[in-house]
């Protein structure tokens, strides 16, 4: 007998796989602050978790990343962050259920 599943917890990524393209074609420090500033609002909120706070002035301020190592570590905890499953602060939680009108009621 099969088991379905009416209910459950939902993870959605908050950087979209469609994140990837757009980041692999990225050379230059410029391109990679562009990057977040044209984003939504958790990608420009992604540097001030990850940099300092001169970093992420530079980014929003002078459209650049101060130096290489601040730019390949960005890169990577941004590819990081699209490809990861998990974790708090890439993820929003919600709640998933199957509807069959009149079989369920959860109060809401």
């Amino acid at each position: 007998m099969d088991t379905i599943a009416e209910y459950g917890i939902a993870k959605t990524q908050k950087l979209q796989y469609g994140c990837w393209e757009e980041l692999r074609a990225i050379q230059t420090r410029g391109e990679l602050a562009d990057f977040f500033i044209r984003g939504n609002g958790f990608l420009q909120d992604f540097p001030a978790k990850r940099a300092s706070r001169g970093t992420v002035r530079a980014i929003f301020e002078k459209r650049t990343i101060p130096d290489n190592s601040e730019f390949d570590f960005l890169c990577e905890a941004t590819k990081s962050a699209i490809f990861r499953a998990g974790g708090s602060s890439i993820i929003d939680w919600g709640l998933w259920f199957a509807w069959d009108e009149g079989t369920h009621n959860f109060g809401l």
